[in-house]
């Protein structure tokens, strides 16, 4: 399968536009937003499918979640290492990108940044089924921590067509692997990060 090319990134396919993902997150910039609502995920416990797109590792996602008062239906999930996104100068190694898309057409992504520590119990199954087109059942609450502290912003997709008017939720705090399952990703992919975007003063809300 070809790869995406992640060396020579500006020959990627891109019309224009000023609201690129990913970007430089603080919080000394960002804005308390007390209008911004809790993320509630109600996933169902059930993969779809697992495979390489040749840009990153993705699975299938079944359920729907709730962000800033409305309803998107999940659409799959998928990993970058390392992450894309800073938080306060500090990237993680890895990145977790939840995709959904709203029945009028609005893509929004939850993003989860990974680092190491203890092994992920549901990342192990998802992996463990690498490839597969026939649906299984995890325990999905163990694939991320809570609560949801997040940083919210209008920004793009990180890979071609490199869409923009995504809404994106970075979550605050982050999800754990194990050395192990990194090295098992770093066998498909090893630098499968967008290079930070600039920011172009667009406005940063923290939700806590």
């Amino acid at each position: 399968m070809k790869h995406l090319n992640y060396e020579h990134q500006n020959d990627w396919d891109f019309v224009s536009g000023q609201q690129q993902s990913p970007i430089a997150l603080t919080h000394k910039q960002a804005t308390i937003d007390p209008n911004l609502d809790n993320i509630t995920l109600s996933y169902e416990n059930k993969i779809a499918y697992v495979r390489d797109t040749g840009a990153s590792i993705e699975f299938g996602l079944t359920g729907t979640a709730q962000l800033n008062h409305r309803t998107f239906n999940a659409v799959q999930a998928h990993i970058h290492t390392p992450g894309e996104h800073t938080i306060d100068g500090q990237q993680s190694i890895a990145e977790l990108h939840l995709v959904h898309q709203s029945v009028s057409g609005q893509l929004a992504v939850v993003a989860v940044p990974i680092n190491l520590g203890s092994a992920n119990p549901a990342l192990s199954i998802i992996l463990d089924h690498l490839p597969t087109t026939e649906s299984f059942t995890i325990p999905l609450p163990e694939l991320m921590d809570t609560p949801l502290n997040y940083l919210n912003y209008i920004g793009s997709l990180t890979t071609p067509p490199l869409t923009e008017n995504v809404e994106w939720y970075v979550i605050d705090n982050s999800a754990t692997i194990s050395t192990e399952q990194l090295d098992f990703l770093h066998q498909f992919y090893n630098g499968n990060n967008r290079a930070l975007q600039p920011s172009n003063n667009r406005p940063i809300q923290y939700h806590c």
